[in-house]
């Protein structure tokens, strides 16, 4: 598992596609009547990405792409993606202290749905009724975005984080096509990243 992430090149071509992915098995009766069964309470996201342009020589764009994919063996090591649409929160409630509680999963909120986050880019804000915390000092935080406090927080205590986080994906293949259109410029049609869960 790397902690690598995946660069950030000029040459990007729009759209960017990004689908969440459920599993779920469906059992159809003779009547008609539909029995259905949820494997994931989350989805798995796969993005789906082409670049028109990358430059080799100099620039090196081409190069770091295929150095980062080659290095990656494919689809068998993961790495880290910035999705630059979904990638921070403010504030963001991950509870309420009882006084008892010391453990809290960090989240965040899309339109409503609450999602875990385990791959924080940067040490999160925590806050407890808005007073900053010390990491080390007040909590620590594991690679899972599970926050663990020293002291729990009292009852009725909010406690919030504000950062901003990756997603962890690996290629969805083995195989990564790229093009060469014009001496020195390449392009790659497809370049699909499959979510990873811990």
């Amino acid at each position: 598992m790397s902690n690598a992430v995946f660069p950030t090149l000029p040459g990007l071509k729009w759209p960017v596609v990004k689908s969440p992915i459920f599993n779920t098995r469906v059992q159809s009766s003779v009547s008609g009547k539909e029995v259905r069964l949820s494997y994931d309470a989350y989805p798995v996201w796969q993005y789906t990405l082409s670049f028109d342009m990358l430059r080799a020589g100099a620039t090196a764009e081409l190069q770091t792409l295929m150095g980062f994919y080659l290095a990656r063996s494919g689809s068998f090591d993961t790495f880290l993606f910035n999705d630059v649409t979904d990638n921070a929160v403010t504030d963001q409630s991950i509870g309420t202290g009882n006084g008892t509680t010391v453990l809290f999963q960090l989240v965040r909120t899309y339109g409503g749905f609450i999602e875990p986050i385990q791959n924080t880019n940067s040490a999160p804000i925590i806050k407890v009724n808005g007073v900053t915390k010390t990491l080390t000092t007040d909590y620590t935080i594991d690679q899972y975005g599970q926050v663990t406090f020293v002291t729990a927080p009292a009852a009725a205590a909010t406690i919030t984080w504000t950062g901003t986080y990756y997603y962890r994906v690996r290629f969805k293949t083995d195989m990564l096509q790229f093009s060469n259109f014009m001496s020195q410029l390449w392009e790659v049609g497809t370049c699909e990243l499959m979510g990873i869960k811990l």
